[in-house]
């Protein structure tokens, strides 16, 4: 291979292109790619996760069940999500117009302002309440055990909700 042939691959502008348009545009289901649909799979997200946490609180076998079953449906949705919204969250950055990296920026900001200021302080005072309630001082490790799955699901999962919220309908 020769100097040539090694600098014209994917500086070319219309290459980049192209295979932005691909990577975008490859994706099947486009009944479900529209704005309301990809909410409705976005609030599904956030609703089988609380679901998950207040059922993994309760720290019985039967609530274990439906939290695991929560969790699934969570992780399958999301997965779904992910796959209709792969053209402004899986493409790198450099891919991407400037309209496309700053709203894939935006989604980051608005899911780390949701962490900081609705996230962390409720499940700060739910933590509170139950220690409140329990009335040992000590904090349960079977309830809040079941949170660690829950959480880390949350903050993997709220930018792309974040994103199937915001994002337009494409414009054909």
């Amino acid at each position: 291979m020769n100097g040539t042939e090694a600098s014209s691959g994917s500086d070319d502008p219309s290459v980049k292109a192209t295979r932005r348009r691909v990577l975008i545009d490859a994706s099947g289901l486009p009944s479900w790619r529209t704005q309301a649909r990809r909410r409705l799979l976005a609030v599904l997200i956030a609703v089988a996760l609380v679901i998950s946490a207040v059922l993994g609180l309760l720290a019985s076998p039967t609530a274990a069940i439906g939290s695991l079953l929560a969790t699934a449906v969570a992780v399958g949705t999301y997965l779904l999500l992910r796959y209709l919204l792969r053209g402004v969250t899986d493409v790198p950055g450099d891919e991407l117009d400037e309209r496309q990296r700053q709203n894939r920026n935006e989604y980051f900001v608005w899911s780390y302002r949701i962490l900081g200021f609705v996230v962390l302080p409720v499940l700060l005072l739910g933590i509170a309440l139950l220690n409140r309630l329990d009335g040992s001082g000590e904090l349960g490790a079977d309830g809040l055990g079941a949170l660690g799955p829950t959480a880390f699901l949350l903050v993997v999962a709220l930018p792309v909700i974040v994103a199937g919220w915001l994002e337009p309908d494409e414009v054909a």
